[in-house]
């Protein structure tokens, strides 16, 4: 397997300070500070061989970690191209190496005289490959929590009930101009006008439209929901003279009224890591030099790699959880709320039944119970 990255330096202004330099000593400065000399001095081992490419190219080659190593300069004025191909028996071990090679000629002192710039990135194009996966379970386990929850907690109108309207907006005009074909589709498959259409579409797609970012926002930003408000305001006119509470309860009062993030609402008592906001910022960092082919080392990947199993790890089992508690509490919430009239229903037919069924007693047995209250006289 053969693996390639490749560099452009560009001269850096302090390479250029040489006033007092005679030209014979400036000469030989510019070869011992040369790309093709950095090279040199970093890899004793590789050697030089003829480049057919042209008289302005240089090709060295040899053996660094039991692999192939080839450099290949090429120069434009002040400017050097730098290819790097490492050839060997697996991928791992040719990454290792081209990594470990790159790391050593960028330490070698380079950098004092040029600019670097990685124009192809094979090390990172590797690891991006390798967590891409990872980063798409991780953010479609959280968006299933995520739905599950609020669709739970709030049904068909959880996106209005959980997001700002600037957030909602914003993925509103993301579905509205992504998605305009959808419509008459929609429309055909469910038997509804444009309006009912855009409505499911919203439904469907909503929580496939924010990005991380937004995650991040409407999950740890304090906000009173509208749906706490009249439970709010109730407990305020309850307790309105403060002055008589205890220290515990004027406590609790103000914990109830203040304002807390749905993180803590709903998802703080499944999901028991430290710093969960931070680490979710962390990987949205790393998420996003993988989504724009950025820089993306092994080290990179191996700290995102802990974060994605320590968070994966909990959301899949917070989505047991509501599967099997919450789903199961809802339902019977449901079940007892639909039962309700009935129940009352039934209180009032027996009520009445009682009622009918005392009054016919009594009256067939008027002249019994009359008898046993005055019993006849024994004596005579």
């Amino acid at each position: 397997m053969k693996i390639r990255s490749s560099w452009i330096f560009m001269e850096h202004l302090n390479k250029n300070e040489k006033k007092d330099e005679t030209p014979e000593e400036t000469l030989q400065l510019d070869l011992e500070r040369s790309v093709y000399s950095f090279i040199q001095s970093s890899f004793p081992s590789v050697e030089r061989v003829p480049a057919p490419i042209s008289i302005f190219s240089s090709r060295l080659v040899g053996n660094i970690s039991n692999c192939s190593v080839e450099f290949n300069i090429r120069g434009v004025g002040s400017v050097q191209y730098l290819d790097v191909s490492v050839e060997g028996e697996t991928e791992e071990l040719v990454i290792d190496c081209l990594e470990q090679t790159q790391n050593t000629l960028l330490q070698s002192g380079i950098k004092k005289c040029y600019v670097d710039i990685n124009s192809y990135d094979a090390v990172s194009e590797h690891y991006c490959n390798k967590i891409v996966g990872n980063l798409n379970s991780f953010e479609r386990n959280l968006r299933e929590l995520l739905f599950n929850t609020y669709v739970l907690y709030f049904g068909e109108n959880y996106y209005q009930a959980t997001m700002d309207e600037t957030l909602q907006d914003k993925i509103k005009g993301l579905i509205n101009s992504s998605n305009p074909k959808e419509i008459p589709r929609i429309r055909k498959e469910y038997e509804v006008d444009k309006k009912q259409a855009k409505a499911i579409l919203y439904l469907q797609h909503f929580f496939y439209s924010f990005e991380l970012g937004d995650a991040l926002t409407f999950l740890f930003s304090d906000n009173l929901q509208t749906a706490d408000e009249p439970k709010q305001n109730e407990e305020s006119n309850i307790q309105a003279d403060l002055s008589k509470l205890t220290d515990r309860e004027l406590n609790e009062v103000i914990t109830s009224m203040s304002s807390k993030s749905d993180w803590d609402k709903f998802f703080s008592s499944k999901i028991h890591i430290d710093n969960v906001k931070e680490k979710i910022t962390r990987i949205r960092q790393y998420r996003n030099s993988v989504a724009h082919f950025k820089h993306f080392s092994k080290t990179d990947y191996f700290e995102c790699q802990s974060l994605l199993q320590e968070l994966n790890t909990s959301i899949l089992e917070a989505i047991e959880e509501t599967k099997t508690v919450d789903f199961a509490n809802r339902n019977k919430a449901i079940i007892k709320e639909a039962l309700e009239p009935l129940l009352e229903k039934w209180m009032l037919y027996k009520k009445s039944i009682d009622s009918i069924f005392e009054k016919s007693f009594y009256k067939a047995f008027r002249d019994t119970i009359s008898r046993l209250k005055t019993p006849p006289d024994s004596t005579g």
